[in-house]
């Protein structure tokens, strides 16, 4: 009886694990088919969201992609505003807005010194030329006050020797009253053929044709003996000394016109030469005249023309101070920008 309700036991327990174990099955299949049917739901819900994933990250590249080039954009237009700017900078410092004005004033300045280097040069030959006409001048009075010279020595020597024998003429006459000549005169009429040719000493002392001979006191003058044949009469009678005496004193008269007649000439041929030369150097002197004003503007207007170009390139330096300035405020602000821009492109990759 135990054995058979051991079995009976045995048989309702089995039974009853046959039925859990049935209910166990049919719960695990149940639990599976809602895991499956779950994990399919889930599946489902999964591609859901990798599809709204994709889409999103799709979005979110696109916006990315176009935030990207937006910046990317806006960092190159900002780039090339600053490389724009910076080059305008480097620019400004060799920037001259008056460049025309000063050119002009360089080339005024230039053409200056041109001026004043050729009017020194001009003005050194003109001088040179002066010279020239002063030295010619100076050579042709010479040469003239030499040829004068010789003529008043010719005739003052002329007229010095008129002058001696006048004295001596007029001497002979103051002498001949009372004398032995106008006894001879009186007394004898031969003694001009005799006694007259002893007594002159050219024509008897050192002549070589008298034949001297030595003879008695009583028979010749002195005891000498001379042959007067061999000599001229060379006396003359007051009236002759005075003949001769009035034609000295014309010749005498006549040079002394003719070396005063020379003086007036000579003063009259340098007077022609200073003249000759005044009128030749008149024009040199003009232009000298003018050249050594030009020379004497030449400074002034050089220093007015370095004050106006000073001028200029004072003002040039403010302008380029001023622009500088500007366009530096300018690049400052471009790089805050362009700082920004990088900063909201990190940003934007941070999200």
């Amino acid at each position: 009886a135990l054995t058979k309700h051991f079995e009976d036991i045995t048989t309702k327990y089995a039974a009853l694990f046959g039925a859990l174990d049935n209910k166990h099955a049919a719960f695990q299949n149940a639990q599976e088919t809602e895991l499956n049917h779950l994990k399919e739901e889930i599946h489902q819900k999964l591609e859901g969201f990798q599809q709204e994933r994709d889409i999103l990250l799709k979005e979110s590249d696109e916006r990315y992609n176009e935030q990207s080039q937006a910046f990317d954009e806006q960092f190159e237009t900002l780039q090339n505003e600053k490389n724009v700017i910076e080059r305008r900078i480097q620019e400004l410092k060799t920037w001259h807005p008056f460049a025309a004005e000063t050119e002009s004033l360089e080339n005024e300045l230039h053409q200056l010194d041109v001026e004043e280097a050729k009017a020194s040069a001009d003005l050194k030959t003109l001088e040179s030329q002066k010279e020239q006409l002063r030295a010619e001048a100076q050579r042709d009075s010479e040469t003239k006050a030499y040829d004068y010279e010789l003529e008043r020595r010719r005739l003052n020597d002329q007229l010095q020797q008129a002058k001696e024998e006048i004295r001596k003429t007029e001497s002979l006459l103051s002498k001949y009253k009372g004398s032995f000549y106008e006894w001879l005169t009186q007394n004898d009429e031969r003694w001009k053929e005799n006694i007259g040719k002893l007594v002159d000493e050219e024509q008897v002392l050192c002549s070589q044709n008298l034949n001297p001979q030595l003879v008695s006191y009583s028979d010749s003058l002195y005891g000498v003996q001379v042959d007067l044949e061999k000599l001229e009469t060379q006396h003359r009678t007051p009236d002759e000394y005075r003949v001769h005496l009035k034609e000295l004193q014309d010749s005498s008269s006549d040079l002394t016109k003719q070396l005063n007649a020379l003086q007036q000439d000579k003063d009259q041929t340098e007077k022609k030469i200073s003249e000759r030369l005044s009128e030749k150097l008149r024009p040199l002197n003009q232009q000298i005249a003018e050249l050594k004003v030009l020379l004497g503007q030449i400074p002034t207007k050089r220093r007015d023309k370095r004050t106006q170009l000073d001028g200029f390139e004072k003002q040039e330096e403010e302008k380029r101070k001023v622009e500088t300035d500007k366009k530096q405020q300018e690049l400052n602000e471009i790089i805050v920008r362009i700082d920004k821009t990088k900063q909201s492109k990190k940003g934007a990759y941070a999200l």
